[in-house]
């Protein structure tokens, strides 16, 4: 797990920097490596004053399941870091009174590189409410909205 969060403390550093998210801070992100997600890919929040360690300026965590590096599939893990630090740069610039995936998310989403899609997808799709596939076969998409 320990490798896991190295990289995704390195892409969340390249996405602020190549996005230009100037206010956000990568040290002020927590970062969190989980298994217990079943249908999330990835989750940011504003930790609250009582979530802070009162030497860090930590303001934000960002949870990554940790099935997205299992999968050999770098680009996975990667847009869902880049999905979840928009997140924190909407929160840190207009903040929580606007829709998580609406129009200032979907610029923000553009800017870090991600596919600015709000999504779960997993080759096990029992958990999806919908699932979107081609008619040729080619690709099948759970989504949960």
């Amino acid at each position: 797990m320990r490798e896991y969060k190295t990289r995704v403390r390195a892409e969340i550093e390249a996405t602020i920097d190549r996005a230009d998210f100037e206010p956000l801070e990568p040290a002020a992100i927590r970062i969190d490596v989980t298994d217990s997600f079943r249908r999330k890919l990835g989750e940011c929040r504003r930790l609250s004053v009582a979530d802070c360690d009162a030497e860090a300026p930590v303001e934000y965590e960002i949870r990554i399941a940790c099935r997205l590096f299992e999968d050999g599939h770098e680009d996975r893990w990667r847009d869902t870091v880049r999905h979840e630090v928009a997140h924190a740069f909407v929160l840190e610039t207009v903040g929580s009174d606007v829709d998580p995936h609406g129009p200032e998310w979907k610029t923000a989403a553009r800017r870090a590189g991600a596919d600015p899609v709000a999504r779960c997808e997993d080759e096990d799709l029992v958990d999806s409410a919908y699932v979107l596939a081609c008619p040729n076969g080619c690709f099948e998409r759970g989504y949960v909205k």
